[in-house]
């Protein structure tokens, strides 16, 4: 009886102090692993922002400075800023991939952490325009009408649109068709447009190049 009753003590005496053990673990753990959130959706359309945001739990006095590194899958985006936020300003589908954070105690090479990835997608909001001369190959004087046409994905979003003869601009409009009335040899060449959205920071997209002869 007196060795069951010792054998007892022991084995709680065991589990008592794994419990604390454990405990202590716990409470000198000083960060926990981040949480990565993105505002306001993680697909938005080209020229919207995302922002990026890496949450966590910490037991770190308040004196403790935190530093955080912003990660995409060929490496690094940030070196150790003190903001727990990264915003994409007028996104591009370039910034399309996958991304994550890294949470460090500053002066500390140690004590770190990283979040799970999260994929950022960026829709595009308007294709590439496709320039359509008509007729291409003309008699001086005659009448040629280019149009440029580009299908937005997004309801009411206006394009411009501007049209050039190789280097120098020739025409720009917020309609996507221009003329070139009673043309004459000068009008003969190659010629492109580009088209942009309109109060969105989107970089312009070009179209194909198209030759227009002019005959004497």
């Amino acid at each position: 009886m007196q060795i069951s009753n010792i054998y007892l003590l022991v084995c709680l005496t065991v589990t008592m102090f794994s419990a604390q053990e454990t405990d202590f673990y716990i409470s000198t753990e000083l960060l926990t692993k981040p949480i990565l959130t993105v505002h306001p959706y993680d697909t938005v359309w080209e020229g919207n922002s995302v922002t990026l945001t890496c949450l966590y739990e910490t037991n770190k006095p308040k004196e403790t400075e935190l530093t955080y590194k912003w990660y995409r899958e060929w490496g690094p985006l940030s070196e150790g800023i003190l903001q727990n936020q990264y915003t994409i300003n007028s996104a591009q589908q370039s910034h399309t991939g996958n991304y994550w954070c890294e949470v460090t105690i500053k002066k500390s090479s140690t004590e770190k952490k990283k979040s799970d990835k999260m994929k950022v997608t960026v829709k595009e909001l308007f294709t590439n325009p496709t320039l359509t001369i008509t007729p291409t190959v003309i008699w001086e004087g005659d009448t040629v009408t280019l149009m440029c046409s580009s299908v937005t994905r997004l309801s009411r979003t206006q394009l411009h649109y501007e049209y050039f003869k190789k280097s120098y601009l020739r025409q720009k409009s917020r309609i996507n068709t221009g003329t070139i009335h009673s043309a004459q040899q000068s009008n003969a060449g190659w010629y492109i447009c580009e088209a942009e959205a309109e109060g969105k920071r989107i970089a312009k997209k070009n179209s194909n190049w198209v030759s227009v002869i002019v005959k004497g």
